[in-house]
């Protein structure tokens, strides 16, 4: 078969494979226990997130992860990332994702109306928009769950400067964390195209080799 027939084909059967062969997402829960006590500024968390917390655009260590909260209510038990509701606690992940679920918290005995701020950045950065969390009494925390499916995300912000320190609670929880991630291609999508890649190379070798003997 000719060498551009070859190239032709293989290059067909990448573009099957890259078809027929979906990467399939999966789901991950982080409940906050997986890992040692520490700041949740800069960690990278090997599920697939990095975690920031910032005060007035600042970098700042009162947000840590594993620590104690509200104990066991609806949406947040302990342990959870807790931290001070000066700041902002921002999640990025390494590859977008279309879910995004958690449970937040703030410890005062009553109802919050902008208990928290949510806002979601797609692949390029754009943001999605907005979205205020009214928080619900609990016995010794007031809380909501926000929850997300469509444009996947790949950056979201939680900003717990919206409700007035004094009363709206000095601390805050986040827990029971759910997003997708998506794996890298499948093991038979890489090895067609690294078909592609020997075709290619052996191709102007053969050529190479043809003139050689002609010139004789």
């Amino acid at each position: 078969m000719p060498n551009r027939m070859i190239r032709v084909l293989v290059l067909a059967l990448a573009a099957i494979a890259i078809h027929a062969v979906p990467a399939a997402a999966s789901t991950v829960t982080l409940t906050m226990d997986d890992l040692p006590t520490q700041s949740v500024n800069g960690l990278v968390h090997p599920a697939g997130i990095t975690f920031g917390f910032t005060v007035n655009s600042v970098g700042n260590l009162d947000a840590r992860y594993r620590l104690g909260g509200p104990g066991q209510i609806t949406y947040v038990q302990d342990p959870s990332i807790e931290g001070t509701t000066l700041g902002v606690l921002s999640l990025t992940f390494s590859s977008p994702t279309p879910l995004l679920e958690f449970g937040v918290a703030r410890n005062i005995q009553a109802n919050v109306l902008n208990g928290a701020g949510v806002e979601l950045f797609d692949a390029s950065n754009i943001s999605l928009g907005v979205t205020s969390l009214a928080l619900v009494r609990m016995p010794s925390y007031a809380e909501a769950r926000f929850a997300y499916s469509g444009v996947p995300v790949k950056r979201a912000t939680v900003n717990f400067t919206t409700a007035a320190f004094q009363v709206g609670g000095s601390r805050f929880a986040f827990d029971n964390l759910k997003f997708s991630v998506v794996p890298e291609p499948t093991a038979a999508v890489l090895a067609v195209f690294s078909l592609v890649g020997v075709s290619r190379v052996r191709v102007p070798a053969h050529r190479r080799e043809r003139r050689f003997q002609l010139a004789r």
